[in-house]
């Protein structure tokens, strides 16, 4: 924003939104995908081994998370749906208070799809508890992920799409069975400003389950005194 109008004006804004949401997608579209991989590398270990982690095809599953969150973000500039300047002012948005059949369906979709995946992901990673405990031999402590940490990994990243875009989807549901074409500031602030900030929290997750992940982070700094303790 420069003045209370966006650099660039309307281009600006569109390409704001296009690259906010496309990141936003992307963002959920990749712990979904976790979640899938987690569940067929636990299930299907010989499959996993021979046809997935030998190949490209992790590297497909991330190009077609990309390519369909970049559609999704597409889609408002080609007339179904539209980005809009939300309420804090310093951002763009879909504009989920216009009433008409595009924006409806486009929230819609958006709500149903989101819903259907994000079953799927917690179904998947709930099948991925293994009734034998894992033995961890001393040479293995120092591993970047094991199974277990991986699996929590997972789950504290659905708890993270909760928090954080859970807020967005009950305005983006509010906003379609009503009426009002018109929100209090801190109601339209908000879920934007939760969907945006749980995106932070997702390397949380990885800095806390591996030693080894902290050292390559933060240089060791933090597990430096204990090393030298022991």
């Amino acid at each position: 924003m420069l003045h209370f109008r966006w650099l660039f004006e309307t281009f600006g804004c569109q390409a704001y939104g296009v690259e906010s949401y496309t990141a936003g997608y992307a963002a959920l579209g990749f712990v979904i995908a976790l979640c899938i991989e987690k569940y067929c590398s636990v299930r299907y270990t010989e499959f996993c081994k021979r046809f997935v982690f030998n190949n490209d095809m992790l590297d497909d599953a991330a190009l077609v998370v990309w390519i369909t969150s970049l559609l999704w973000a597409l889609f408002p500039l080609f007339g179904w749906s539209s980005y809009a300047p939300e309420a804090s002012g310093v951002a763009c948005g879909l504009n989920w208070l216009q009433k008409d059949t595009s924006h409806l369906t486009y929230g819609l979709c958006i709500c149903l799809g989101s819903l259907f995946w994000y079953v799927v992901a917690a179904v998947c990673i709930s099948g991925t508890k293994q009734e034998k405990p894992i033995v961890v031999t001393r040479g293995q402590e120092y591993e970047w992920l094991s199974h277990h940490q991986l699996r929590w990994i997972c789950i504290g990243f659905l708890v993270f799409v909760i928090i954080g875009w859970g807020p967005y989807g009950m305005f983006m549901c509010w906003s379609m069975i009503t009426d009002s074409t018109e929100v209090s500031g801190l109601a339209a602030s908000l879920p934007p400003l939760f969907a945006k900030g749980c995106t932070a929290l997702y390397h949380i997750g990885y800095l806390m389950s591996s030693e080894k992940i902290r050292d390559g982070v933060l240089g060791g700094y933090l597990d430096e005194p204990a090393k030298k303790e022991k």
